[in-house]
């Protein structure tokens, strides 16, 4: 997550929470140690994470397969916009065949001309299935209108995580040591904002009740879990670790 992102959490956050402290935000500089934003230079600290589904052993974590996808997606998308393709909205269908760094241009470079070749006409859905790359199961192809811009994704498939105690529990204890080592040497008060995005699989999660009311074991003043999926902010219920 990009310094960018996390403000964007950081905006939502000070809008739901009616006790968000006053004061100027400011992004410390790297060689600080700091938390990722400081409200009244170094009073008031506020870390935000992201979590995302659990990653289990052998398997490629969901998130870094979302990534591989959307590069695959913009290397051929910037292909067809250098062609000057005609703009159109594209739907691509992967399948579970493994993506590899090594594949990306390849695979770029013929979904490219696949979808160079079949521009549909104006207000038609093409669906294609043929010929495609081994990773992709097939395209759906849409024009609303003439001189549209082009607008690719991915169709997002998953199941929904409802029990998140132990996710967000190992995203307090990730940040634990930097808060007693770090953060707390530049303000007085540190909060951890936890937000998952929501909108893709890697990070389909809605917190279940027994997530809200566990007691999760922390040294930070306040931890909160900025839902992505629902919008929900949560405070969690903390332990003070001693």
């Amino acid at each position: 997550m990009n310094k960018k992102e996390e403000k964007i959490y950081l905006e939502k956050f000070k809008d739901q929470y009616p006790d968000f402290p006053k004061g100027n935000i400011r992004v410390p500089n790297p060689k600080e140690n700091a938390p990722d934003f400081l409200i009244d230079d170094i009073v008031f600290g506020v870390e935000v994470t992201e979590v995302f589904k659990k990653c289990f052993p052998n398997q490629t974590c969901k998130q870094l397969i979302e990534q591989e996808r959307q590069i695959v997606i913009n290397i051929a998308r910037n292909k067809c916009l250098s062609a000057f393709v005609p703009g159109v909205s594209a739907f691509i269908f992967f399948n579970n065949n493994k993506l590899n760094k090594s594949d990306r241009n390849a695979v770029g470079e013929k979904l490219s001309n696949i979808i160079k070749n079949n521009i549909p006409e104006i207000k038609t859905l093409l669906t294609i299935e043929n010929d495609l790359p081994s990773q992709i199961s097939s395209i759906m192809l849409y024009r609303p209108k003439e001189d549209c811009n082009h607008h690719w994704s991915t169709v997002p498939v998953g199941w929904l995580d409802e029990n998140l105690i132990k996710i967000l529990q190992n995203a307090l204890d990730s940040k634990e040591e930097k808060l007693i080592s770090k953060y707390l040497k530049k303000c007085s008060t540190c909060w951890l904002l936890i937000t998952s995005h929501g909108w893709k699989p890697s990070s389909f999660l809605e917190a279940s009740k027994e997530t809200i009311n566990h007691k999760y074991s922390s040294s930070f003043d306040k931890a909160f879990y900025f839902e992505g999926y629902t919008e929900r902010l949560i405070e969690l219920k903390l332990i003070k670790n001693a």
